[in-house]
């Protein structure tokens, strides 16, 4: 069991996780980004106070893409249930991959919409 609290330096630690539990979520701290995780093949248990990532984290939980638990005691519970079975973190994993594979490309899309709000570009330097 590791308890991280950084930045920047949890890749190391959801690439050799066997399950990532997403802190913040149990209490009213609005959990953390499960995009990582996700890439790097961890499978998400998260609590219920996830407003910082509703969305995504909404679209998790409607693909049965990670585990969501209302308490403590679900949270033990599910870890328990998770490191016992690696059918389940292998699906949780291959369903939460496809959701950021199907989410991919945000910036590229972004870009070119206010690419097109934009006057055009004159070929010489100004």
């Amino acid at each position: 069991l590791y308890i991280a609290d950084t930045l920047g330096e949890l890749g190391l630690f959801y690439s050799v996780a066997t399950v990532a539990f997403l802190g913040g979520s149990l209490v009213p701290v609005g959990g953390h980004n499960p995009i990582e995780p996700a890439q790097l093949g961890a499978p998400i248990v998260h609590g219920p106070e996830i407003h910082n990532f509703a969305e995504i984290l909404g679209a998790f939980d409607a693909a049965d893409a990670a585990v969501k638990v209302l308490d403590s005691a679900g949270l033990a519970k599910a870890i328990a249930y998770l490191l016992q079975n690696e059918e389940a973190r292998q699906g949780l994993i291959d369903k939460a991959r496809k959701i950021v594979a199907a989410n991919e490309g945000a910036l590229i899309r972004t870009m070119a919409e206010i690419d097109a709000l934009l006057p055009p570009r004159s070929g010489g330097l100004a």
